[in-house]
């Protein structure tokens, strides 16, 4: 797949910029869904100036990185300003150089609220788990949205998928919108054109993310606390009554 390839090719060289001394940690067998409890706080949450995670959220996590996401806590915050976080990817970084700088990433862009424990549902296929949270729409509109990380046991990246499905009697405009918030003056933003992969970098902390729509052109404005990401796919648009649409992408670190 392109985008696997391409990540691929970014992470290593992202990984070669950095002048790190690698540190110990426990090596996995395999990927694995932990949920933070006081027992395990300090042994599955990662290391950063900017974690956010509490005890009830989630860490996804293999030999490579370590996710951490929102546990469905009705009003949960990451911070002050950092709201409506349940079901959005809040930590994030590799586990051999643990450098959380992450605020949030929310692939609805905020548009929707996945606070519904019941709507939590985790699959584990062969080598992947599967993490999929229910949302309801901020704006009432008759629409539901389905989130789903993926993780499997070799894995450099973290997948996403959203399907957005509308459940009024009238067509709804359901664009592919993101958001995400690297807070901070250190980060740098960037989208390269020819990878169509948005980055954040912040060279003073020694950490970078990624982000690529699987076959899906990019683009984004905004910065620091108001970043979004679209897509200019011309599949984007009008979504009939009883129908869905969907998009899938990739984040890296």
């Amino acid at each position: 797949m392109k985008t696997i390839a391409l990540i691929a090719a970014w992470i290593a060289l992202t990984l070669s910029l950095w002048s790190v001394t690698a540190v110990s940690w426990n090596r996995l067998q395999a990927a694995e869904l932990i949920q933070i409890s006081q027992d395990n706080y300090d042994q599955v949450v990662p290391p950063g100036k900017e974690v956010d995670a509490i005890i009830g959220d989630w860490v996804l996590r293999n030999d490579h990185i370590s996710a951490v996401i929102a546990g469905p806590l009705p009003g949960r915050k990451a911070n002050m300003t950092v709201r409506g976080v349940v079901g959005m990817l809040i930590d994030f970084t590799r586990r051999h150089h643990g450098s959380d700088q992450l605020s949030c990433f929310y692939p609805t862009a905020g548009r929707y609220l996945f606070e519904n424990p019941e709507g939590m549902v985790c699959v584990v296929e062969g080598k992947a788990i599967a993490l999929t949270f229910a949302g309801t729409p901020v704006a009432q509109d008759g629409t539901t949205a389905k989130l789903t990380y993926t993780l499997t046991d070799e894995q450099d990246w973290l997948d996403y998928q959203v399907t957005l499905t509308n459940g009024s009697e009238a067509a709804i405009e359901l664009p592919i919108e993101e958001s995400l918030r690297c807070d901070g003056s250190q980060f740098h933003h960037s989208l390269d054109e020819s990878l169509q992969l948005f980055s954040a970098t912040d060279q003073h902390f020694g950490q970078s993310y990624g982000w690529m729509l699987n076959d899906a052109p990019l683009t984004s404005h905004g910065s620091g606390r108001n970043i979004k990401l679209h897509s200019l796919s011309s599949s984007a648009g009008l979504v009939a009554p009883g129908k869905s649409t969907s998009w899938h992408g990739a984040v890296a670190c």
